[in-house]
């Protein structure tokens, strides 16, 4: 439950400066104000075994181009049980998105994501990732845009041990060290206030 405070404080925080920059910053700047809420799945280590993921994205965009936030939560426990967030890993990444219009149609773009940053996942050590994905966008009215994309996020996850993971009396056990694929499959709604 920490770890959810902590990403709605951060987006709050985010959107809040953001906003209340937007149109100072749309008169200096030609960058644009780009909102998304995005939601599927990412699947460690086998793209067949559906794990449910969430998240927001926050940043600039000009033209096809965009520079942002991108914080995504990777439930962790089998998707059973009322709470999506127990036990989930966290990925905060800064993401470049460069995006090409589709047969000449403005309206739909094909887009590939390059990003990084770091997997939060409590109670281990943060660890860095890396984003790469390719996907489209479908404009459905002037400020608001259908997004989805197909992608890796990959975990560079530090080796931990720890104590009592198979029961009373057993000398411990390791995870991580080594990287792990994250396969996704997203769809979100963008908006351009």
């Amino acid at each position: 439950m920490h770890g959810t405070r902590v990403i709605a404080a951060v987006t709050g925080c985010l959107l809040l400066v953001s906003s209340a920059g937007a149109a100072q910053a749309s008169r200096a700047s030609p960058y644009s104000l780009l909102l998304r809420a995005e939601a599927g799945t990412l699947n460690p280590d086998d793209p067949f075994a559906v794990t449910m993921a969430f998240g927001a994205t926050v940043g600039r965009y000009r033209g096809t181009h965009s520079m942002a936030l991108r914080i995504l939560m990777q439930s962790q426990n089998r998707n059973s049980g009322p709470s999506l967030t127990r036990d989930a890993r966290t990925f905060l990444l800064l993401t470049w998105e460069k995006g090409r219009a589709w047969h000449g149609q403005p309206a739909r773009q094909v887009f590939f994501r390059l990003g990084g940053g770091v997997v939060l996942r409590s109670p281990y050590r943060a660890g860095p990732a890396l984003d790469l994905a390719v996907g489209w966008k479908y404009r459905m009215r002037q400020h608001l845009l259908l997004v989805g994309s197909v992608g890796d996020l990959i975990a560079f996850l530090p080796r931990d041990t720890y104590s009592n993971c198979r029961g009373p009396g057993t000398q411990g056990c390791a995870t991580g060290g080594k990287a792990q694929s994250n396969f996704g499959l997203t769809i979100a709604v963008e908006l351009h206030p």
